[in-house]
């Protein structure tokens, strides 16, 4: 086993059996760093006070049930991995955790062959994720401020606003001439937040049809138009907890907008074709070439979205400066 599963990775055995404990622990202990407990309502602050990736549940549990712990992980947003064990006839139960973020479950009495070949799943979950973040990191240091061409008093004074509002939500509007490298600053705004973990997604509104643009933010369901073959997830699920770089928003259409202005002021998207609304988490920095309060007062551009998406305005000099 110990050519399959990787040591470094830390489960904790939540159990009341004595004897389900030892067993679990004698199998795993050669692969995985391993801790046991036997009550529910002790789970939480051991996984407050140290970091485990895996949590072996059973559901029955004296002080604290298992449900009710799986609801406080997910409250709380512990980021771990849970594979819950339930009794035969508990099997809504294990439904219900499934419902509430548990990975797989087992019914007593259990094959461990099967609960090894879970937590084999689970270890390459974790190790694709540790390598995800490895790239992005790896990604991420170019971007930082350090690492950014240019050494003028103008854009020292960007990169100071842009240290103190890093790791704010508020929306931020860049505006410079084309190829002044608008998209890098928003790739290290990103990567220098703390959402440098998650993805960092952009689209072009000048180069996207507007009869199509809705599909790509925002989704779309099956059989939502002619083509629509299949559900497609738009860009803001696909930012999730991220960042939504909108370049040239200038040339959405006034529809577009009211669309966009909702979502930022509800944090919900409706999938095009879709009845039921989805909850999102996504920071937008926006980019433009051109004057967006003139195009206000031409009445091209709303000037509630312009309000909404200009809190934090970064005016890129030109490259001649």
């Amino acid at each position: 086993m110990n050519t399959i599963l990787e040591k470094y990775y830390r489960v904790l055995i939540a159990d009341d059996e004595k004897g389900i404990r030892n067993l679990l622990k004698d199998l795993l202990e050669g692969s995985f760093y391993v801790n046991t407990i036997d009550r529910g309502d002790t789970i939480i602050n051991e996984l407050k006070k140290n970091k485990y990736d895996i949590l072996i549940l059973d559901l029955q549990m004296p002080g604290k049930n298992g449900i009710e712990v799986l609801q406080a992980i997910r409250d709380l947003k512990i980021d771990i991995v849970i594979v819950v064990i339930t009794a035969s006839n508990d099997v809504q139960l294990a439904i219900t955790s499934m419902k509430l973020g548990a990975y797989d479950y087992l019914v007593k009495p259990f094959d461990t062959d099967k609960l090894l070949v879970i937590l084999k799943n689970i270890v390459e979950k974790l190790d694709l994720e540790n390598e995800v973040n490895e790239l992005r990191e790896k990604v991420g240091e170019s971007f930082r401020f350090k690492n950014i061409i240019g050494k003028s008093p103008k854009m020292q004074r960007i990169f100071a606003t842009l240290e103190r509002v890093i790791d704010t939500d508020s929306t931020i509007l860049i505006i410079g001439e084309s190829g002044t490298g608008k998209e890098i600053i928003a790739k290290a705004i990103h990567y220098n937040s703390n959402r440098r973990q998650y993805p960092f997604k952009s689209i072009d509104c000048s180069t996207i049809p507007q009869d199509l643009i809705g599909s790509e933010l925002f989704g779309h369901e099956k059989g939502a138009f002619t083509g629509a073959i299949a559900r497609k997830i738009g860009k803001f699920e696909v930012a999730s907890k991220g960042t939504l770089f909108l370049d040239e928003i200038s040339n959405l259409s006034f529809d577009m907008q009211a669309k966009l202005l909702r979502v930022l002021q509800e944090h919900q998207i409706w999938r095009v074709g879709g009845i039921k609304s989805v909850n999102i988490n996504v920071r937008v920095i926006s980019a433009t070439n051109k004057n967006l309060a003139l195009e206000v007062e031409k009445g091209n551009f709303r000037s509630d979205l312009y309000y909404r998406i200009n809190v934090v305005p970064i005016e890129v000099p030109p490259l001649r400066e």
